[in-house]
């Protein structure tokens, strides 16, 4: 039979035991994000800019390819267990949806200082981009930073 003080360690390392196979297995489940995103036609907001349609959402993130149409993004960020990498995402399926009307949206243009400077000069639509049938942007997202706050791992 075994003595108060010893059934209680042998209990003491059953618990720590559970609690490390416990947390082995929240990293491996925190270490897969399965989830959708979706973006309403209402979350939009159009308006006139220059003789050009400008369109936003509520948060103020953009394309940024000069000269190419200034579209709207959204941005989401993870936090991620410190010892993994972004490896690939894949999107298992998504849906576009047409809205209806013509535009002609804003083409982005380069940063410019806010420290009083004049900003760089205005730069026309690029013909390769707004000539194309093809839809722009091409791809449908992209990993924009993977790194480290705090002690945490994060990426966008």
């Amino acid at each position: 039979m075994l003595s108060k003080a010893k059934s209680r360690y042998l209990s003491g390392k059953k618990i720590l035991i559970t609690t490390i196979v416990l947390l082995c297995t929240s990293t491996l489940v925190f270490a897969n994000y399965n989830g959708s995103v979706n973006t309403n036609q209402s979350e939009l907001i159009f308006s006139q800019k220059d003789g050009y349609d400008f369109i936003t959402f509520e948060k103020n993130y953009f394309t940024e390819e000069v000269g190419a149409p200034q579209l709207p993004v959204k941005i989401l960020e993870y936090v991620i267990p410190i010892d993994m990498n972004v490896k690939d995402i894949i999107i298992n399926s998504s849906e576009q949806v047409q809205i209806d009307g013509t535009y002609f949206v804003y083409p982005a243009q380069p940063p410019h200082l806010t420290d009083g400077s004049e900003p760089p000069p205005f730069v026309e639509p690029n013909s390769d981009i707004y000539g194309s049938s093809n839809p722009y942007p091409d791809k449908l997202l992209e990993v924009i930073a993977d790194g480290f706050t705090t002690r945490l791992g994060a990426v966008a």
